[in-house]
Parts: C-alpha cells; sequence; structure tokens
C-alpha cells in the first residue's frame, strides 16, 4: 500500500470542502485542522502546485 499526503493550506482546503453535497462549517474544520499532520512515512508529498493530472500520473506509475 502506498500513502500519500497532500500538503494544502486551511483555506484551500475549506474551498473544497464547500464544493461537497453537505460541507462541514468552517468552525468544525477549524477545531480539527491540523497542519502538516503527516504520518511520517508517506510514499510521496502533493502540494497546491500539483495539479490532478500531476497527481494521477504519479500515482499511475507507482508499482
Amino acid at each position: 500500500m502506498k500513502t500519500f499526503y497532500f500538503d494544502i493550506f486551511f483555506e484551500e482546503t475549506y474551498r473544497r470542502n464547500l464544493l461537497k453535497k453537505k460541507p462541514f462549517s468552517r468552525g468544525l474544520m477549524q477545531d480539527w485542522w491540523l497542519d502538516n499532520d503527516r504520518l511520517g512515512y508517506e510514499d510521496h508529498v502533493f502540494t497546491i502546485k500539483d495539479d490532478l493530472p500531476v497527481r494521477m500520473e504519479y500515482i499511475l506509475k507507482i508499482k
């Protein structure tokens, strides 16, 4: 199994949350948000600069 971490700041995470059918409130998300909450053994870290095609290409070529 491979693990990936998305290093995305809170405002972007919250913006993406608002696209859900039933988004969480800002306050609730702020209560559980931990910046840089990595597990420590990620195979790769994606950033806001990595768009979907880049992420998919990377994930699909890992065996």
